[in-house]
């Protein structure tokens, strides 16, 4: 991976990133305007931090790792994103990826603006346990179903300029 550090928006010159199997992070701004950047393999990273991928042409998210706020905010070309042991998403982590379309996802913290943007996204959310959706988390999203255990909150605008189709409560 080459970056260019004369220019203000950074490019990679690869397709593909394979980390080593025991990066344990990946730092704040690792990987910012890495335009380029299409496959990273996550799976044995344990955490990626504040802004990791901003901007880039990632294109697939397959991680356990605990996630910082923003990390993929403004991929516009990300658009699967699996996260089996993610229990809580930070603010903006998917803010404006616009062709996101699959989730699979296990989370019942959504933080503020956590998937707005995402218009390609259809979420069909089930959770028997106590779930916070913060403001803004689903804005502009497309709504199947959700369906919310007892105790759950779901803060102002958290569903704001949705495309609904059915929004059910326990």
């Amino acid at each position: 991976l080459f970056m260019n550090d004369n220019e203000e928006k950074q490019t990679a010159t690869c397709d593909d990133c394979v980390l080593a199997p025991k990066l344990l992070t990946i730092g704040e701004n690792a990987f910012t305007w890495c335009e380029q950047l299409n496959n990273v393999n996550l799976w044995n990273t344990h955490r990626i931090q504040a802004r990791a991928f901003y901007n880039s042409g990632i294109q697939q998210v397959i991680t356990r790792a605990k996630i910082g706020p923003a990390s993929f905010c403004g991929c516009s070309k990300l658009e699967v994103a699996c996260l089996p042991s993610q229990t809580k998403i930070a603010p903006r982590t998917f803010l404006n990826c616009s062709r996101l379309r699959l989730l699979n996802i296990y989370a019942t913290d959504f933080g503020p603006y956590a998937f707005s943007g995402c218009s390609a996204l259809n979420i069909n959310f089930a959770s028997k346990s106590p779930c916070f959706i913060g403001p803004y988390a689903f804005e502009r999203t497309i709504l199947d179903q959700v369906i919310l255990g007892d105790g759950s909150r779901i803060a102002s605008f958290a569903f704001k300029n949705t495309e609904q189709h059915s929004i059910l409560g326990k």
